[in-house]
């Protein structure tokens, strides 16, 4: 009887551990939510991910691969796209179209448009959010859906659709009566809030003498903000956007308040760069106020704490020199007023067409006036300091004399420049681009530089520089390598940083493609940026320039000219 009941005990403890293996239909819904609430968490999140998979049901494995795909792309992370696109059209192409799966397959194409948008596919994003749409009205589900159309409405935004965003924004305020559950009516009204008031402010920006309606309607949804919410992400950008706003109206005094106050939400959030744009705008306030003393402190302050390492155009440096000239004009000090305005010249003529583009709408934004006019205007300026005619004489004399030297040496300049062109194309027209590879060039001295060495081969060969998430801790996985050793074997042995040795062995590439590929030639910056692994047009310009003495563009008509 003993050895029964024991044996009844053993069976039964069996069943329950098998059937703990196999999760029930409850229990992926379980681990779908589970996701969601870890999105900003990915190795949590890909825990439960990955329990999806267990699953017989074409609807969660469709689920499951296009989560785990958006969390590696959010990530990074290096993965098989053509795989997991092939297992993702197979498992939605098996679904049953019915109500039970609408809102699986609503939160699996507003997946796919995340991952679409995180790759700056804008158009095939919003594709891809209008189909989740659908499916979260076919399931009523007013909750999703206001979530669905907000992630539209910031994309029509990125792509300066303004007044669609703004009728999408609008829709979701409608979809708000429906909402019952506080939290989340909580987090859709402050979202859309803070949305609407940017796009007004983006409005007002486009044409600020026929738009000014839109200012009001920017503070009023700010201020909207201000009154609902104690929490610092939504309240920064509020108080920031307010300040530019009162300036707008030149209420000197009530931009101040905002702008501090913009400036404390920003410290305490850790946002670096929206810190450093929220000073900005106090001292550029406080400029428009007539407190120069303020705002000459802190725009010395940007000028004396750049750093000629940053790779990112600040335009916040540039504009304080601008702003340091007229205010040296006001103090009656020529000297200071010719430095930052010659400053500002130079490090205007620096950055490239795209760069001066966004530069000039920035300077648009804050002074509603177009830059070279008040290139014009600053120039004349400093004249009129000079009142004796002697000194006048001597000014435009010296003057004549720089521009001609100026003149001399552009066309010395274009010289040298024709001749680097021709050497750059003689030189690649001789012989395939010489291998980077340092193994014939090293004294092997143990183990692991023979793996670097041996990695670094593989790399260039499978040309992995172009992939856009090269860096050092990829390429040291990919060597199966710590970042300290090879990024001291690359000091030591190719006596370059492991940037410089990335962008070294990107423009070798390119110059070679270029001469060897005419199609290739027609291609925009930005376009040849992306092929290379960049994401910034810009960026690869200037690296361009300082690895050839030439832009791209210079570089490809001289090419287009033999």
């Amino acid at each position: 009887m003993k050895k029964l009941r024991l044996l009844t005990i053993v069976i039964l403890f069996l069943t329950l551990k098998v059937n703990a293996q196999i999760p029930n239909e409850k229990g992926f819904e379980f681990y779908k939510e589970q996701f969601f609430q870890l999105q900003n968490k990915p190795d949590s999140a890909l825990l439960y991910v990955n329990k999806i998979f267990q699953s017989k049901n074409d609807i969660d494995l469709a689920f499951a691969y296009t989560t785990k795909k958006y969390i590696l792309t959010v990530t990074g992370a290096e993965f098989d796209i053509t795989s997991f696109d092939e297992k993702i059209k197979e498992y939605l192409g098996k679904i049953v179209i019915k109500k039970e799966n609408y809102k699986d397959l609503a939160s699996i194409y507003i997946l796919l448009g995340h991952i679409d948008k995180n790759n700056g596919k804008l158009d095939e994003s919003i594709k891809k959010y209008v189909k989740a749409k659908e499916y979260a009205l076919l399931n009523d589900d007013t909750f999703q859906l206001a979530k669905i159309k907000i992630n539209i409405a910031m994309n029509l935004g990125a792509i300066n659709l303004l007044d669609e965003a703004i009728k999408e924004i609008k829709e979701i305020r409608v979809l708000l009566e429906k909402i019952h559950d506080v939290n989340n009516y909580s987090f859709i009204d402050k979202y859309i809030t803070n949305t609407l008031g940017s796009i007004y402010f983006r409005k007002l920006n486009q044409d600020s003498k026929t738009n000014t309606k839109y200012c009001d309607s920017a503070i009023t949804e700010f201020n909207k903000i201000i009154s609902k919410t104690n929490e610092k992400q939504y309240l920064a950008p509020a108080n920031y956007y307010l300040g530019l706003l009162y300036n707008h109206k030149k209420e000197f005094d009530i931009a101040n308040e905002y702008s501090v106050t913009a400036i404390t939400l920003y410290e305490e959030l850790n946002f670096k760069q929206l810190l450093l744009n929220a000073k900005f705008n106090y001292y550029y306030n406080n400029y428009q106020k007539g407190d120069y003393k303020i705002a000459k402190k802190g725009f010395l302050e940007f000028v004396n704490n750049h750093s000629d390492s940053d790779t990112l155009v600040d335009f916040n440096y540039l504009l304080s020199h601008k702003y340091l000239s007229k205010i040296y004009i006001k103090e009656n000090n020529a000297d200071s007023v010719n430095h930052y305005y010659d400053n500002f010249l130079f490090l205007y003529e620096k950055i490239t067409d795209e760069e001066k583009k966004q530069f000039a709408e920035a300077y648009r934004t804050l002074e509603n006036t177009d830059l070279k006019e008040e290139v014009g205007l600053i120039k004349k300026e400093n004249i009129n300091l000079k009142s004796d005619k002697t000194i006048i004489t001597l000014i435009l004399g010296l003057t004549i004399f720089i521009i001609l030297i100026v003149f001399y040496l552009f066309i010395l300049k274009k010289k040298k420049q024709n001749k680097k062109l021709l050497e750059i194309i003689e030189n690649y027209n001789k012989k395939e681009l010489e291998n980077n590879t340092i193994s014939n060039a090293v004294l092997i001295n143990d183990d692991i530089e023979l793996k670097i060495i041996e990695g670094l081969d593989k790399i260039e060969k499978t040309k992995y520089f172009l992939d856009k998430n090269f860096n050092l801790h990829n390429a040291a996985k990919k060597i199966n390598t710590n970042t300290t050793y090879l990024s001291n074997f690359i000091n030591n042995y190719k006596k370059m940083s492991f940037n410089d040795y990335t962008n070294t062995l990107r423009v070798d590439y390119i110059v070679k493609i270029l001469i060897e590929d005419k199609k290739i030639r027609n291609y925009t910056t930005q376009a040849l940026a992306e092929m290379l692994g960049y994401k910034n047009g810009a960026s690869f310009s200037r690296i361009f320039k300082e690895k050839t003495g030439v832009t791209p563009i210079l570089f490809i008509n001289k090419l287009n000219e033999k």
